[in-house]
C-alpha cells in the first residue's frame, strides 16, 4: 500500500507542475496506462476495507494523504 501510495503522489506532483499542454497529457496517460495494476490494486483495497476492519486504518490513511495534496 506504501508503494501504491507513492506511486499515486507521484503522479499528484506531476499534474502540479504540468504546464497541462499536450506532452503533459500524454506523459499522464502513459504513466497511468504503463501500471494499470496500480489502480487495480487501490480499488481492490479500498473495497476490501470495507469488509475487513484491519484494512481500514491503512486505506484511509492513503485517501487522507491523497485528498491532502
Amino acid at each position: 500500500m506504501e508503494w501504491a501510495t507513492q506511486q499515486t503522489l507521484d503522479l499528484i506532483d506531476m499534474a502540479f507542475d504540468a504546464s497541462f499542454d499536450e506532452q503533459f497529457a500524454v506523459e499522464f496517460v502513459a504513466k497511468i496506462a504503463g501500471e494499470p495494476q496500480l489502480q487495480f490494486f487501490q480499488y481492490e483495497m479500498v473495497l476490501a476495507a470495507r469488509h475487513q476492519p484491519q484494512m481500514r486504518a491503512t486505506v484511509e490513511r492513503f485517501m487522507d494523504i491523497i485528498w491532502m495534496r
